[in-house]
């Protein structure tokens, strides 16, 4: 897809945002990142398109239409509306190491957002 953005879309501008460390883009854990919102909100996850979704992502997250690009790499966006109090536990990067050369993802929130181009 041509429709790769070197900018930050708006349904990202405006939040808060985790990433973990490259290093940890082979590191294999069922929980490698578990945090809660304390409001109504949008998560959304970046994610290399380079490798195959992973079980977690596709349980817990919606495709959505936006790209960035990390590192001169596109990462597809997922997005979830989370409820105040909830908590997400999200898996490892790559669900296998055939693949070395990748982006850890990236996890955006976004505080009472509103679900922005979820679906494709």
């Amino acid at each position: 897809r041509s429709n790769v953005s070197y900018h930050l879309p708006a349904a990202l501008a405006g939040g808060d945002w985790v990433q973990a460390a490259n290093a940890d883009k082979l590191h294999s854990a069922a929980d490698l990142l578990a945090f809660a919102m304390k409001t109504d909100g949008m998560v959304y996850v970046a994610y290399d398109r380079r490798l195959p979704n992973p079980e977690w992502l596709q349980r817990q997250f919606q495709p959505t239409d936006l790209v960035i690009a990390v590192n001169g790499q596109p990462m597809n966006i997922f997005a979830r509306h989370v409820h105040g109090g909830e908590s997400l536990t999200l898996g490892s990067n790559a669900e296998t190491l055939k693949l070395k050369s990748c982006n850890m993802y990236v996890v955006f929130l976004r505080a009472g957002a509103a679900a922005v181009q979820a679906g494709r």
